[in-house]
Order: C-alpha cells, then sequence, then structure tokens
C-alpha cells in the first residue's frame, strides 16, 4: 500500500510503501513514478468499490505539490442493503419498478427514464428518484416490481444470478440506497499524465479531468488503457537513476485504522443532498479526527482524511448541482460555474479550491 513518496532535489526518485503481509514499511527507489491506486470511493460506508481505495494518491500527490481536479463529481449509483448490502443494483429494472417516494403521473416516465444509465445524474429530469431514494435515509428505499412473462435477457441474467447467489428473487422485493462508486475527479495531469512535478505521473481514476462533471456511460476502462499507456511511456521516458533508499525501515504506526466513524460522515453528509451546512459539519468532523490522529500517528488515517477534506473543500466551493454534484441548497446549474476547480494546498497544508486562471 502506498504511504508516501520519496522526493530528492525538488524531483520524486522512488515511494514508501507499507508491505500488508510483514507489517513494515519499505522504500523503493524508482526513476520515475506513477500513481494509479483508484479514486475515493472507500472514504464511504456505502461503496460499490473496494474499501481500501481511499484516494490516498490524491494526497501524497498533494502533499508533493500536485494538484487535483473536479474531485466533487463522485458517481453515484443505487446499491441494495436489502436482502444484502453492498450489491449493485441493476438500473435497467427501475422500467417495471415501483419504488418508494418516486408518486404521481410523471413516476413511470422518470423510472423508465432511470433505467436507462447507471450512475445518477442531477442534469437529469430523472435525478427525481434518486432524490427519493437518498431522502429513505440508511434504511433504503423499497423497490417492488410489474414485471412482464418475458423479461430482456440481460435482466433475466441479473435476476438468475441473484438468486443463486442468495437464495432468493429480487422480484419478492428490495430495499436501495446510494452507494458511492467511481470517481469522476483526480489528480490533475496533462495528456501524457504529468503531474507537473518533476518525476510523477498518474493514470486511471487516480486522475481527473477526463469525463468531467457526469459520465453516465462507460469509458473508464478506455482511460484507463489510454492515459495508463501514455504516462507508462512518459514516466519510462524521463526516468533516470537516483539515489535513494530501498529496504525495510520498520513498521509503520496503526497502519490500518479503524476509519468507520469517517466512512459514517461521508455517507451522510457527502453522497446526495449536500448542503452548505452539513458539508461544514463534515469539516469539523475531520477536524477532530485530525486531532485525534495527530496523538495515534496514523499515516494511513491522516492520507484518508486529507483526501476526505479535498472533497469536502470542493463540494463546498461548487454552489450549484451539476453532473454527479448535487447541492440540495443549490438544486440547479449556475451557468456562471461552467468551468473546473482545482485543488492545491495553502501554506498551512489544507486544502484549498480555484478556478485555474485562463
Amino acid at each position: 500500500e502506498l504511504i508516501d513518496l520519496v522526493e530528492k532535489d525538488g524531483r520524486v526518485c522512488g515511494a514508501a510503501l507499507h508491505d500488508v503481509r510483514s507489517g513494515t514499511a519499505r522504500l523503493m527507489a524508482a526513476g520515475a513514478v506513477v500513481l494509479a491506486t483508484g479514486g475515493f470511493g472507500g472514504l464511504f460506508s456505502r461503496t460499490l468499490t473496494m474499501p481500501d481505495v481511499m484516494g490516498t494518491s490524491a494526497a501524497v500527490a498533494l502533499r508533493h505539490g500536485a494538484r487535483l481536479v473536479n474531485v466533487e463529481f463522485i458517481q453515484i449509483m443505487p446499491g441494495l442493503v436489502e436482502p444484502v448490502g453492498g450489491v449493485v443494483f441493476n438500473e435497467r429494472t427501475f422500467r417495471y419498478a415501483r419504488v418508494e417516494g418516486v408518486d404521481g403521473p410523471e413516476a413511470g416516465a422518470l423510472l423508465d427514464e432511470r433505467g436507462g444509465h447507471g450512475p445518477f445524474s442531477s442534469s437529469l429530469p430523472d435525478r427525481a428518484v434518486d432524490l427519493a431514494v437518498s431522502a429513505a435515509g440508511p434504511r433504503g428505499a423499497a423497490v417492488t416490481y410489474d414485471l412482464p412473462e418475458r423479461l430482456p435477457e440481460f435482466m433475466q441474467t441479473y435476476f438468475d444470478w441473484f438468486e443463486g447467489a442468495f437464495g432468493r428473487s429480487p422480484a419478492e422485493g428490495v430495499r436501495i440506497a446510494p452507494y458511492a462508486h467511481a470517481s469522476n475527479g483526480g489528480i490533475l495531469v496533462d495528456e501524457l499524465g504529468s503531474t507537473g512535478v518533476p518525476g510523477l505521473f498518474a493514470c486511471g481514476e487516480a486522475t481527473g479531468g477526463m469525463h468531467g462533471a457526469d459520465r453516465i456511460g462507460g469509458l473508464s476502462s478506455a482511460n484507463a488503457l489510454v492515459f495508463g499507456h501514455a504516462a507508462g511511456r512518459a514516466a519510462a521516458d524521463c526516468a533516470a537513476s537516483v539515489a535513494a533508499p530501498n529496504g525495510a525501515t520498520g513498521r509503520p504506526p496503526h497502519a490500518s485504522p479503524d476509519l468507520g466513524d469517517l466512512r459514517r460522515a461521508m455517507d451522510r453528509f457527502c453522497l446526495i443532498g449536500r448542503t452548505d451546512e452539513g458539508l461544514r459539519q463534515m469539516g469539523r468532523i475531520l477536524d477532530e479526527l485530525d486531532e485525534k490522529n495527530a496523538q495515534a500517528g496514523s499515516v494511513h488515517a491522516a492520507n484518508a482524511i486529507l483526501s476526505a477534506r479535498a472533497l469536502v473543500t470542493a463540494m463546498l466551493a461548487r454552489t450549484e448541482s451539476r453532473g454527479a454534484h448535487f447541492r440540495a441548497d443549490f438544486p440547479q446549474e449556475d451557468p456562471a460555474q461552467a468551468r473546473p476547480l482545482v485543488v492545491s494546498l495553502d501554506e498551512g497544508g489544507r486544502p484549498v479550491a480555484a478556478t485555474p486562471s485562463a
């Protein structure tokens, strides 16, 4: 697991890693480093990503002078909370569903439209479906079905898999809630994957800028392949021999902290329905966690807290709703804010968000 980067003479020349098996930290020398550790989904308790995907590379890159972009745009998708949690909900089944809180004469049309894409988008009318699901809270919104005699193949495959895996059909009814999924934002890079920090490159979901505010249908794998290839070639061209230590350096303190409080708070304040009050409350929670971790000394917790703070900073700064970002207190798009927000660290080491100059 990534802990930090190694710098010498203003150039990244290696990485500090935590060996999970041995519990030791190691310094690995490198002529250049490519960060490809994924997005921010693991900062949330309800997530459809692996829990260790916590924006570590974003925090580490920030500390070494890189910048982030579009980090407020976290893809949010419906997932199951009953009969089992942490399983993706097949959005195509919305077309045959009745969803708690989605009522009125337009309910059928909204659910049919919502069945056309997986991630939530505040820019589409069918956001009403996700807002109703979010309003149900952690218990989830009840979903029941009026199914045709013959299901489309993709849905039938999902229903068959579900019944085989969990011993019952979703046709018997499920509950769903919003889950964090992929990240549209991340480390700001150029077309070659360079972060602007000498010797440091990034690619894949660790980076931002390729998708803008919304990505409701694919291209994540294409992004990873194209920019992974570009970053790898550029890093290889950049690489040069460096004098960096390489070997065991002891056990990092509290390498696997309990981050449950952080994740649950991120669920509450940073999924759908963000508000100024809620985001500022999240900031205070991060302050408290920072104070506790100052005594515990966990580098993993410090990275998670900084990543979460970067997200909250951007979410607060974007006082509108656009794409994957929905502010309940600013529910409409503002044409004046149709530009990216770039996050960097101020002199005190805290994230600040600003619009880059033209």
